[in-house]
């Protein structure tokens, strides 16, 4: 879709943004790789009604919030998750129909299939806020992917089944989370993949990384740390 990808690369790192991003535990490497910014939009109006009906035709009510790109496994855009990261919070995704329909929406890096093909793990969690710290934990051969929520599509599945690979969750600490699991979990292990849930204290990675820094995801995600 040419306006998509006008309008995701026209998105601008703040000062603001870049520190916020930081703090919250990404990798530079990782977020300029997801294409993070602050929504500016195409200078071009959205030729889908849906998209201006929710945000206007250039996006103008998602102004000033910041966004990275959904990538198909090809690294395509697929649409765009964006957050209100200034007095509230407040998060969107926007996909790209009928594409989605058929194509697994993740957010992850554009290196996850080759990991993945080579036998690393998948590591599964909610946000790109869970994504961005954990990554400091997990071994490197290893991958993390953000579902958007605590819920996987069939589409997920067969995804994560064509490489064959572990599966460990990360979802966040609650009835929501538990039950996405479960219902995952029977799906992928009826493909034969071998998954587990990973026990952590706190609400979500993210909260982890908040309150207890890098030692904190260490102590729940790296296996065998004793810091």
């Amino acid at each position: 879709m040419t306006w998509l990808s006008e309008a995701l690369s026209a998105l601008q790192m703040t000062e603001e943004a870049e520190g916020y991003l930081l703090g919250r535990g990404a990798k530079t490497e990782t977020y300029e790789d997801f294409g993070e910014g602050v929504w500016v939009g195409s200078p071009n109006p959205c030729p889908d009604s849906v998209f201006v009906e929710r945000f206007g035709a250039h996006g103008e009510k998602i102004a000033g919030y910041l966004t990275c790109a959904l990538w198909t496994p090809r690294g395509d855009p697929l649409g765009f998750e964006a957050r209100k990261f200034k007095g509230g919070k407040r998060v969107i995704r926007y996909l790209d129909f009928p594409r989605a329909y058929y194509i697994p929406a993740w957010l992850t890096r554009r290196d996850t299939a080759a990991k993945l093909w080579a036998g690393g793990a998948a590591w599964i969690v909610e946000g790109r806020f869970d994504l961005y710290p954990l990554e400091w934990a997990i071994p490197p051969e290893d991958a993390v992917l953000a579902s958007g929520r605590a819920m996987l599509t069939f589409r997920h599945v067969e995804y994560l089944r064509r490489f064959g690979c572990p599966v460990k969750f990360a979802y966040d600490n609650d009835e929501t989370g538990e039950s996405g699991y479960e219902k995952a979990k029977g799906w992928l292990e009826r493909s034969g993949l071998d998954v587990e849930r990973i026990p952590y204290r706190g609400k979500d990675p993210g909260t982890v990384w908040d309150n207890h820094g890098l030692d904190g995801m260490r102590r729940y995600f790296q296996p065998g740390y004793e810091g």
